[in-house]
């Protein structure tokens, strides 16, 4: 099935990479669970799966404690959506996410989508570097950055974060200065911080003086 021209957007190339290795697939019968976001929508999945490419979803299902017991994990914070992407990518290691042209209502969305993405409390290191290169794709195409999402990735994302570093990058050679005050809001000072440390850090000061 075609996408119809009203959709407006562009699917990942599935061709473009292989999958990786995966599981023998020798327990089809054994099942958890993921319970998402307040409503505690259930996500029903092959524990194989599950604890293959998640060493905390491993221990969590194969331990005493509740979560062994119910064969459920509890993601409080993770939208259905997102939930939809993180399953699909335990199953196929690919991300099947919308990629809006430049300009299109949602395009802001696109970026957020992979951010919230970035579950560090489950060791997905696979997932991550995926999103980087997901992240990396879409700025070679567009020449933009998702500046919308940049506040995200500072409040759920440590010190030295891959993703922080990558989107710092992007802003410091894509995003037009004027953007920085326009949209003031979207940055949190901890970023301002950093991106002045990255541009000062790689300037000539000598060149400027003399100037």
């Amino acid at each position: 099935m075609t996408d119809s021209p009203a959709q407006k957007y562009k699917r990942r190339d599935d061709k473009k990479k292989p999958r990786g290795p995966g599981t023998s697939f020798s327990n089809p019968t054994e099942l958890v669970t993921l319970e998402v976001g307040p409503e505690k929508k259930k996500f029903i999945l092959h524990k194989e799966f599950a604890c293959h490419y998640s060493p905390v979803l491993k221990a969590a299902f194969n331990s005493e404690f509740v979560e062994g017991q119910t064969q459920t994990y509890v993601l409080e914070e993770v939208t259905e959506p997102v939930a939809r992407l993180l399953v699909d990518w335990l199953y196929t290691q690919q991300l099947d996410i919308c990629r809006y042209e430049k300009g299109h209502p949602k395009k802001s969305e696109e970026g957020l989508s992979l951010c919230r993405l970035w579950p560090d409390k489950l060791l997905l290191p696979g997932l991550q570097n995926l999103i980087v290169r997901t992240f990396e794709e879409i700025n070679q195409e567009t020449m933009v950055t998702s500046t919308s999402c940049i506040r995200y990735v500072y409040e759920n994302t440590c010190e030295g974060s891959p993703l922080r570093k990558l989107l710092l990058h992007q802003c410091a050679c894509y995003t037009c200065h004027t953007v920085f005050r326009r949209k003031q809001r979207q940055f949190p000072k901890e970023f301002f911080v950093d991106l002045a440390e990255l541009i000062f850090g790689s300037t000539d000061r000598n060149a400027m003086i003399k100037r």
